[in-house]
């Protein structure tokens, strides 16, 4: 009997996704002010683009089932953007923290990453 029933995830693709959209969201909302899911999203887009990444590390719906999520658990909020228009996305307080602490975080995995793949000096015989 194998040990592992089914080869474990050794990354959740979804999980990544989530996570990727949310930092995305409350980067954004930080940095250029409230906006729709819609505009949010293609201001994330645009930012992508212009960084050289022009495909998302997440699925558009992704971003709509995070903002949802970020505004249950109090990181965003919703206000009124104007008469007949979609609501728009803010960033709390709350919000703010978890944007420090994920930014922080993504920032030591990316250095750890681009350590680890860096070609090494070969040993002198």
């Amino acid at each position: 009997m194998p040990r592992f029933p089914e080869t474990p995830a050794l990354l959740d693709a979804a999980t990544f996704e989530a996570e990727a959209a949310a930092f995305a969201a409350l980067g954004n909302l930080k940095a250029e002010g409230p906006a729709t899911a819609r505009d949010l999203l293609r201001r994330i887009e645009r930012a992508a683009t212009i960084a050289g990444e022009p495909v998302l590390p997440f699925k558009h719906a992704t971003l709509y089932a995070v903002l949802h999520e970020l505004e249950f658990d109090g990181a965003v909020a919703i206000a009124e953007c104007g008469p007949g228009r979609r609501p728009c996305y803010v960033l709390a307080t709350r919000g703010r923290a978890v944007l420090s602490v994920g930014q922080e975080r993504w920032r030591s995995a990316h250095l750890v990453i681009r350590a680890a793949a860096a070609p090494t000096e070969s040993p002198r015989p």
